[in-house]
């Protein structure tokens, strides 16, 4: 037997244990490999306890559904998305269980469906990112939330900033169209601002308020778009 082969058996054995068995057989069945972790999730990055932030999509786990390439999908799993390392980590009985982003179709979660790249026939896009689907009609909207690393700015002499470098999370608009990406911007405003120029119906978004919010570029693709 193999190494990868033992690693799969093993896997196999850890997720019988945790795993009820109908859930345990939808994982075995798309063959995906899924790593363990055991400690709690904490990030091991090179610099150790120097870096600080929040390193997730969401503040705490969610009830997530998760879709694997072949289509087949588990659900009901407490789940939330390490944005520094791609994957996902599910929470089961105490236990974090590292599914790679990779191996993975899409996820769902707080309403919202993330997507990796390469399925969303974009050629401007990250095969290998996640995006979280926001419409998908006439204009496809897309969110992608980053990491930003901010560094340490701590001023011994006045003993003031921060000692530790820190990552802070932002997030990317973009908008497509035809398989293409037309503008891309962290900036709301911004992609409401060429919307309101390209789209003809000017009327219906003069009456959508507050133009600074997300929830207003929806509103804007849902009832303006055509």
């Amino acid at each position: 037997m193999n190494s990868l082969s033992r690693l799969y058996f093993l896997t196999i054995g850890v997720l019988s244990m945790l795993l009820p068995n109908k859930l345990l057989g939808q994982v075995v069945q798309s063959g995906t490999i899924v790593e363990i972790q055991l400690q709690n999730a904490r990030m091991n990055l090179e610099k150790g306890e120097e870096i600080e932030g929040h390193f997730y999509e969401t503040d705490s786990v969610c009830l997530t559904k998760v879709q694997f390439p072949d289509d087949k999908f588990i659900e009901g799993v407490d789940a939330k998305f390490n944005l520094l390392t791609n994957n996902l980590e599910l929470k089961i009985n105490g236990q974090t269980l590292v599914l790679k982003g990779e191996r993975l179709k899409s996820f769902s979660q707080n309403g919202s469906s993330y997507m990796l790249g390469k399925y969303l026939h974009n050629s401007s896009l990250n095969d290998s990112v996640f995006y979280r689907v926001i419409f998908d009609g006439k204009y496809q909207l897309y969110a992608q939330s980053q990491l930003a690393l901010q560094p340490n700015n701590y001023n011994e002499i006045l003993s003031v900033g921060n000692k530790k470098d820190r990552y802070n999370k932002k997030i990317e608009y973009l908008l497509g169209q035809r398989g293409e990406l037309i503008i891309s911007s962290y900036s709301v405003k911004k992609v409401f601002k060429y919307l309101n120029q390209e789209l003809p119906n000017k009327d219906c978004i003069k009456n959508i308020s507050p133009k600074s919010k997300e929830s207003a570029l929806l509103e804007v693709l849902e009832n303006c778009s055509g």
